[in-house]
């Protein structure tokens, strides 16, 4: 009788120490396995790139913007302003036909000076006298390209810019190009009453 309790105390002893074995296998090691599973080696690694490449290009950025910020520090506001004076003076004064009564001299004497604007009412009774009748179209569209500044010197209110423009030519009607090319036109600034002024503007062959 004895070793039939004996031996029963030892299956229940048994069976609760398997019972508590598995229990700490299956549950400790799972816990302890997730933080690996959630945050592996490699994941690690990807996230540590991402944090990198975000603050590379941050870097970059900020760079870029220095860069672009020194370039126009090294161009003065006056001068930059009198470079695209110089394009829309070139493209209205380079674009004009046999009918449209030189507007486009009359229409640019306000930011003439006063010498450039005696030699463009000179230059415009002149050619009236001696138009041909234009019952013919013909005209010249300009369009400019790109300026190139040779001179400039603010105290002293001087300033030369060059100006590439392509060049339109139409006979019997707007839309008959008979000719394209290029030439450039050189434009030179004086300052008038503390206002730049163009004081000259010849056609280069």
């Amino acid at each position: 009788m004895n070793k039939k309790i004996g031996l029963l105390l030892i299956l229940v002893f048994g069976s609760f120490l398997i019972v508590a074995i598995i229990y700490y296998v299956f549950y400790f090691s799972v816990d302890d396995s997730l933080p690996q599973e959630e945050l592996g080696t490699e994941d690690v690694s990807q996230a540590s790139d991402s944090i990198k490449r975000i603050e590379l290009a941050k870097t970059e950025e900020l760079e870029s913007e220095k860069i672009v910020a020194v370039r126009k520090m090294d161009t003065p506001m006056g001068q930059a302003n009198l470079e695209r004076m110089a394009r829309s003076f070139a493209e209205r004064f380079g674009s004009f036909s046999n009918q449209s009564n030189f507007s486009n001299i009359t229409d640019l004497k306000m930011v003439m000076s006063e010498d450039m604007q005696s030699w463009a009412d000179a230059y415009i009774e002149k050619n009236r006298k001696t138009n041909l009748a234009n019952d013919v179209y013909y005209g010249l569209t300009s369009k400019a390209l790109s300026t190139e500044v040779e001179k400039f010197n603010d105290s002293k209110g001087e300033a030369v810019i060059r100006v590439e423009t392509r060049r339109r030519e139409a006979m019997g009607t707007t839309n008959n190009a008979s000719k394209l090319f290029s030439q450039e036109i050189l434009i030179t600034f004086i300052k008038e009453n503390k206002a730049w002024r163009v004081d000259s503007a010849y056609w280069q062959d």
